[in-house]
């Protein structure tokens, strides 16, 4: 995950999101179709696309496990969570109050709730003070930090559509 002051990115192995508040559009990257799917954050919420990246349409409060974990020398606590995305989630997430980036997360964070009151004040993972070194699902996917770059100048180009991707709209994304 990158962050900026109004720009989030996330990558998996087959997709990616870009999160842009001060437009307040969201791409969604597919890279073995080579596609960006745009719309507007709103949009997105509606569509029940922005689980990943924030925006489940009901959190219940986390819960604490009281299990401590360290990545990359960061200590974080686990906590779970459970949402109502299109369907049931549960989340376990490690949060690290001490990881570099804590602040910039957070404030992404309270400025795209800022954008979407109907999301909920609850969210997991980073409205907790905290940053999400790890995460798994009962889907059975799951992220964890491998790097952490601290005081250096991220890229404005990986917040833009890679070259040689097709552009559409976010409603091409349900079409056959």
């Amino acid at each position: 995950m990158y962050h900026g002051e109004m720009f989030r990115r996330l990558e998996t192995d087959g997709s990616g999101a870009i999160v842009d508040l001060a437009s307040g559009k969201v791409t969604v990257l597919d890279k073995s179709k080579r596609t960006a799917t745009e719309g507007t954050i709103r949009e997105a919420l509606q569509l029940g696309m922005l689980g990943f990246t924030m925006g489940f349409f009901k959190v219940d409060a986390p819960k604490a496990l009281g299990v401590r974990k360290n990545f990359l020398g960061y200590d974080c606590d686990q906590y779970e969570t459970r949402a109502m995305f299109v369907f049931p989630v549960t989340l376990k997430q490690c949060l690290s109050t001490t990881a570099p980036g804590v602040a910039v997360v957070r404030d992404f964070s309270r400025k795209m709730l800022a954008q979407l009151p109907e999301a909920g004040s609850k969210l997991p993972g980073e409205m907790q003070s905290g940053i999400v070194l790890a995460s798994e699902s009962n889907f059975g996917d799951s992220t964890e930090v491998t790097r952490i770059e601290e005081d250096g100048l991220i890229a404005q180009s990986l917040f833009t559509i890679p070259a040689g991707y097709r552009k559409q709209p976010l409603q091409a994304m349900f079409q056959r």
